[in-house]
Parts: C-alpha cells; structure tokens; sequence
C-alpha cells in the first residue's frame, strides 16, 4: 500500500489555483501568517526565502519549498531587499485571467509558480503536526518528474483554457506529493517524525497494514508478523522512527477516520465503532473521548455546526 496518498487523501489535502510570480532586478514580496500551506516552485532564476523561525535559506531554477503551517516569510532576491506586503486582489486577479504577479522593476531575474493548499482540520493527522516550518527541496533532488511538473504548471498559468483550474490544482497535487516524496527520501529536518518513517520497510509495512484494514484486531504480535520481524524490533523500530508505539498510532488512526464519519455521514455510532475495530460503543466512546477530547454525539453535533 502507498502510505504517502493514504495519508494525504485520509488529510483532505486540497490544492488551490497557483499564480506566477515574475521578479525584476531588485524584487520582494512578504506573505503574512496564513491559515493555508505556501507551495512554490522555481522556473528560472534565484533569490531567497526569509522567516523569522527558520532563517534565510537560498533557493534555484528547480527547487521547491513549502511551508506547511502557513507561517509569514519574505520571498525576495536578497536578505537585504525591501519586500512589499502581498496584495490578494492582486493574486485574484492574476488567478483569474492568466497574468503574472510582477514584482520589482527591470529586467527578469526569476520567475516562480506559487501556489497554496489546505488540509481538513477536523482531526488533524500526526504525520502533519511533525512537518518543520519551511521543507526546501533542492534541484538535484527533486528528479524529472518535478521538473516536468513545474514546466507544465507554468505553461497552463500563462495560457488559462477549458478545464484550466482542475488542471493546474491537479498539478499542485503532484508537485506537493513530489515535493514530500523527494523530502523524505533525503534527511528529514526532524528528529523523530512519521516521515522518516517511509524509509523504514519495517514501520512502512505496519502502518499499510493498519490503513489497509483499520477494523482489524490488531496486536503488535500480528503487526509484527506483517512486517516479518519480532514484537520487540517492531516497537523500537516503530518508536525511534515515530516517536511512539503501533498501538498509540492504531488508535488515533482510527479516532481519524470515525472523525470523518460523524462529521459526513449519518451512520449510527454503532456501525462507525464497528468499522473501526471496536465491538463496543461504550470501548469506543471512551477511547473517541480520550483522544478528540468529547464523546462521539456531541462532536457530531458540533462539527456539523462548524
């Protein structure tokens, strides 16, 4: 099982339309603290991002970054230049009839897709509490396919037709899903975190087998056997890779996906209990309670109000 779309589709991730960004000698653009995720890509050129959390970091033709959290950062062609404030309407418009976003004066230094995305909030997954600030892919990590990625994002955006925006969300979709593949294929910025866990062929076949069947009654001796290791290799593998065990992560995957299906459908508690590996109601109310922090019927009735 694909572990990476598993936990991108189960986290709602949902791409919005991109802009160009098109840089002229001297060039700055702040974007303020945002409820969405930043996504860029670099077609040509060079220049830097800066954030009060994670610094400044220089970026090239070929490199994508991300922030995760929506944090304020400076995209600009230096740490010393004077960065305007990001006009939405600006990006709106820009959005809407295929222009690019200009930013400075002279000739053209760089130019950049951007783009943003957002995940459901409802019941946030652990993989995206363990993503750092700012992931920067470099050029030479990223492979053809991010490259083509980027070229075919950027030739859309300057020429909108029929289908336009499915296209161009879509291609944020790969581009993101690129981005956190060659991310986690190279040194992870983080400690301790599920990402760096997709190395690990032993966590990896653990976690498939949980999102395979999330019903079943899993013990760490049958997770074990998927992976074809011992109970204990499991657990300090699991652990060292994730910061905690199978079990703690079998159940909040679980409290997941019944989330979602109090939220969206009008199943009885009964049958969301059961399908999340639960026999009992009372079991599951107390473990739903334990990690969503209400009983099952009173957080359906607020996230529908929502």
């Amino acid at each position: 099982m694909d572990v990476l779309s598993e936990v991108l589709t189960a986290s709602g991730v949902t791409a919005s339309s991109g802009v160009r960004i098109v840089g002229g000698g001297e060039w700055g653009m702040m974007r303020p603290e945002w409820t969405d995720a930043a996504l860029y890509g670099v077609i040509s050129g060079e220049g830097v991002v800066v954030t009060r959390e994670d610094g400044i970091r220089t970026f090239a033709e070929g490199d994508v970054f991300l922030m995760p959290s929506g944090i304020a950062h400076i995209l600009a062609s230096s740490p010393t230049t004077e960065a305007a404030m990001c006009d939405g309407q600006t990006v709106i418009r820009a959005q809407h009839s295929g222009d690019f976003m200009r930013l400075g004066h002279g000739p053209t230094t760089a130019q950049l897709v951007a783009a943003s995305y957002s995940r459901d909030t409802l019941a946030p997954l652990p993989w995206f509490q363990h993503l750092p600030d700012v992931i920067h892919v470099r050029a030479e990590s990223t492979g053809a396919r991010t490259a083509a990625t980027l070229h075919l994002l950027d030739l859309e955006l300057q020429e909108l037709g029929a289908g336009s925006r499915v296209i161009i969300d879509r291609l944020v979709d790969v581009l993101l899903a690129n981005a956190l593949r060659s991310w986690t294929n190279g040194e992870t910025d983080c400690e301790s975190s599920l990402w760096r866990a997709l190395r690990d062929p032993v966590v990896v076949s653990a976690v498939a087998a949980i999102h395979r069947d999330p019903s079943h009654a899993w013990t760490a001796d049958a997770l074990a056997k998927q992976a074809a290791v011992s109970r204990t290799t499991l657990n300090r593998r699991f652990e060292t890779a994730t910061g905690e065990g199978p079990a703690a992560y079998l159940t909040r995957w679980r409290m997941n996906l019944a989330a979602r299906r109090l939220r969206d459908s009008d199943d009885s508690i009964e049958n969301i209990a059961n399908e999340t590996g639960y026999t009992s109601v009372y079991a599951f109310s107390r473990a739903f309670r334990r990690e969503m922090s209400a009983p099952p019927a009173q957080f359906r009735r607020h996230s529908r109000v929502a």
